[in-house]
């Protein structure tokens, strides 16, 4: 497993892989988006999260706190996946990592 600190980048498998967001103290949304080569999404199914649990193609999903995602299924157009963390209360800055 290869741990992330806050605002990283690694090297991901081709295939399906599971992402954890993992908080240290608080509590928060997760959120995952879609991204084309602008950095936007290309509409509200290329948002994933508490109330929408799955792309509409299914290569994203939530579960609780966990994300699968399968790269081989993502579409040509999705050039990044970001992962968010929301506090439900406070601010960022309340939110602890774990590194």
């Amino acid at each position: 497993m290869n741990h992330i600190s806050k605002g990283g980048n690694a090297p991901v498998p081709t295939g399906a892989m599971d992402v954890n967001v993992i908080i240290g103290t608080g509590s928060a949304d997760m959120s995952a988006y879609l991204l084309d080569a602008a950095g936007k999404v290309r509409g509200d199914g290329d948002m994933v999260f508490y109330n929408q649990p799955e792309s509409p193609d299914g290569e994203v999903r939530l579960t609780v706190g966990t994300f699968t995602v399968d790269l081989a299924r993502v579409a040509p157009a999705v050039q990044r996946i970001a992962f968010c963390a929301i506090p439900e209360f406070g601010t960022v800055a309340d939110l602890k990592s774990i590194d």
